[in-house]
């Protein structure tokens, strides 16, 4: 006569679409920022991540970037000439579209 094994017997599988899930989501490359970890973030880089924000379409890891090593005037000044060049060029569409 056999006995049928347990169900603490048996060996556990896993199915092919979890391991694959699993397989995909432990393999998550981050994203590496424009310079070295000690740098202090740029002007242009400060620049870029504002256009980029007012979009609302910054990466995490600028944000962090940027939160970290970023310093404020730097900021401010690109936040400024944002602006500017922004609230100028809307001025000029619409001056455009009067005439």
């Amino acid at each position: 006569m056999s006995k049928e094994p347990s169900p603490a017997e048996l060996p556990t599988t896993k199915s092919s679409s979890t391991q694959s899930s699993q397989a995909k989501s432990s393999h998550v490359e981050p994203t590496q920022p424009e310079s070295t970890p000690t740098e202090p973030v740029t002007f242009w880089q400060s620049l870029s991540s504002v256009f980029w924000a007012a979009f609302g379409v910054q990466k995490h890891a600028l944000w962090q970037r940027d939160l970290e090593r970023g310093s404020w005037p730097v900021f401010a000044l690109a936040i400024i000439l944002f602006l500017v060049v922004f609230i100028g060029g809307l001025v000029l569409v619409v001056r455009l579209a009067l005439s």
